[in-house]
């Protein structure tokens, strides 16, 4: 799944709650100056992490913008079309 600016606006507990781990590998993507989203995309990157889900998080430098998303869904599609490795990456593109 892939999740470029996700508004997980309810705490990533809550929407983890019950949830078994699943095949269903997370990318994750938000912006450094999306000061609204940043916190919950965190939230729910730990959550998921925390009931033992492959869940990859990046930030990037920018902001809600389309041409952040453009190069970001490439990279995401790329990484998920390799086999699962259990490498959470971090990082800032």
């Amino acid at each position: 799944m892939i999740a470029q600016s996700g508004a997980f606006w309810l705490d990533g507990e809550s929407l983890t709650r019950g949830v078994r781990p699943s095949p269903v590998r997370f990318h994750l993507e938000v912006g450094r100056c999306e000061w609204r989203l940043r916190p919950a995309v965190l939230r729910f990157r730990d959550a998921l992490r925390a009931t033992g889900h492959d869940a990859a998080y990046r930030e990037y430098t920018g902001g809600h913008d389309l041409a952040c998303w453009r190069g970001g869904l490439a990279d995401a599609l790329r990484a998920l079309a390799r086999p699962g490795t259990g490498v959470q990456h971090e990082g800032v593109r």
